[in-house]
């Protein structure tokens, strides 16, 4: 077994991301448009010429954009950065910009205060705007305001404002710091190695999924309203779940500590019944890991990720991999020893011991920072996952 060990010092730096309200503004509109109009002349520029350097494409369709758009220079820049972006996401396919596109503003081209204080560049000169802040985002008052995104959902503009801090890396301390395994499910969400069971809500989402079916088999204009209302309420119901799970989870564990979880990147890949696949595919574990790991690393709390192979088939008591699936599968019993528990609780708990060999080696004193975890380099290869 051979432990990697890179001792760097880094800053982690958390995000956040506050979404406001603008004014609906007919110029900030006509400035989305445009803004489309000229990532497309740029994109399809690209396209026809082979150049997929940012600087070149820079060079040779700013004029171009100038004169065929009503956008203001550094606007025009952003086309150009846009269609690049576009094209390493879409892999250079052919992309049609004719929707209107959200704007992201850098500080050259937007100003932005907690007093409420905005001002964005539009086809009309500086727009100025009085934007209401809520009292939640008062708290973000003294992070670093970033870049912003103007969006329009149905005819209801939003800037998405990013803020950022500086944060140090959390302490370890040997003696005080507690690891805690977290599996991830379907009938439970999510299981902690310190008995804290999140049941699953697959009755719901199968409730709204054969309520969607009926809805789309009939098609009268009837069914199409009440299909427009539920448009989104999957991804919402979803969305609150993941935060209270993973504020219960965080709130619980105190500086210091270590969160584990397991790397599914990949799970859907695999074909299985259609009962299977459409539960895996609303099943949003990435973002409950995601919510996770950014409120663990607010709060001081060291996150990892490990590799999820036999987690569930080995014996968290012996070790042993010579196990039998009962008639209840939530149930696990090992064939060695005997031991018996909840499936999902067996499994945590081996997420939980796969880290403490590499703690135990490292051999940090009390209060020492850790400033860097490389690769744990068996079969459950550990990845410190620091922004």
């Amino acid at each position: 077994m051979f432990i990697y060990f890179c001792c760097v010092i880094i800053t982690m730096i958390v995000q956040a991301t506050l979404k406001l309200k603008v004014p609906f503004d007919k110029d900030l509109v006509k400035t989305m448009k445009e803004f489309s109009k000229g990532c497309q002349i740029a994109y399809d520029y690209s396209l026809k010429h082979n150049i997929y350097s940012w600087k070149r494409l820079h060079q040779e369709t700013y004029e171009i954009i100038r004169k065929k758009t009503k956008l203001t220079s550094q606007l025009s820049c952003k086309c150009v950065k846009t269609a690049i972006e576009t094209g390493r996401g879409c892999k250079w396919k052919k992309v049609d910009f004719s929707k209107e596109l959200s704007i992201k503003y850098d500080q050259r081209s937007y100003s932005f205060d907690f007093k409420g204080k905005c001002s964005l560049s539009s086809i009309k000169g500086r727009k100025k705007f009085v934007i209401n802040i809520p009292k939640y985002y008062t708290k973000y008052s003294e992070w670093d305001i970033k870049s912003s995104t103007l969006v329009n959902k149905s005819d209801i503009l939003f800037l998405h404002v990013v803020v950022s801090k500086e944060v140090q890396p959390p302490t370890f301390c040997c003696l005080d710091s507690q690891i805690v395994g977290v599996d991830l499910g379907i009938n439970n969400l999510a299981v902690t190695s310190q008995f804290d069971f999140f049941t699953g809500v697959k009755h719901k989402l199968a409730k709204i999924q054969r309520l969607r079916s009926i809805l789309q088999s009939k098609g009268t204009k009837s069914a199409k309203r009440h299909l427009k209302r539920l448009k989104g309420k999957q991804k919402r119901f979803m969305r609150d779940v993941n935060h209270c799970i993973s504020k219960h989870i965080v709130n619980s564990r105190k500086a210091g500590d270590i969160i584990v979880m397991e790397k599914l990147k990949g799970i859907r890949n695999k074909r299985r019944g259609k009962t299977m696949n459409r539960l895996l595919s609303n099943w949003a574990f990435y973002q409950l890991k995601s919510f996770i790991e950014y409120k663990a690393i607010r709060n001081g709390i060291w996150f990892m990720t490990l590799s999820p192979a036999y987690t569930s088939k080995t014996c968290s008591r012996c070790g042993s991999r010579n196990t039998k699936r009962p008639k209840n599968r939530g149930f696990f019993k090992c064939s060695n020893c005997g031991y018996s528990l909840n499936a999902d609780l067996n499994a945590s708990n081996n997420i939980r011991k796969r880290v403490k060999p590499l703690v135990n080696t490292l051999g940090l004193s009390v209060n020492q920072p850790i400033v860097g975890l490389g690769d744990f380099h068996n079969h459950s290869s550990l990845t410190s996952q620091l922004l």
